[in-house]
């Protein structure tokens, strides 16, 4: 899994959406998540992000509405399956 690293709030996040609170040797604490759906949006987490991290954040939400649209159209020409998130930094799918 990976785990998108978010200075600006001290935590990290990954392609679904589930965010992790950083530890202090670098990990994030895989027991204790939480899903941006359930993030206050006008709360102090997202006002506390940086541009760079917002960026990643907005990615990964727009990724994951778009995915919730797919279960309400067929489009043969595309793959059903979940789609490919594009790392923010590298520029590769992941």
């Amino acid at each position: 899994m990976v785990v998108y690293k978010l200075e600006s709030v001290g935590s990290g996040i990954d392609r679904l959406g589930w965010t992790y609170a950083g530890l202090v040797d670098g990990g994030y604490d895989m027991d204790s998540r939480v899903h941006l759906d359930d993030i206050e949006p006008d709360g102090d987490w997202f006002e506390g992000l940086s541009d760079k991290d917002r960026s990643v954040v907005e990615a990964i939400a727009k990724n994951r509405r778009d995915d919730r649209m797919d279960l309400y159209t067929i489009d043969f020409d595309h793959d059903l399956g979940v789609r490919d998130l594009t790392d923010p930094f590298t520029g590769e799918l992941v």
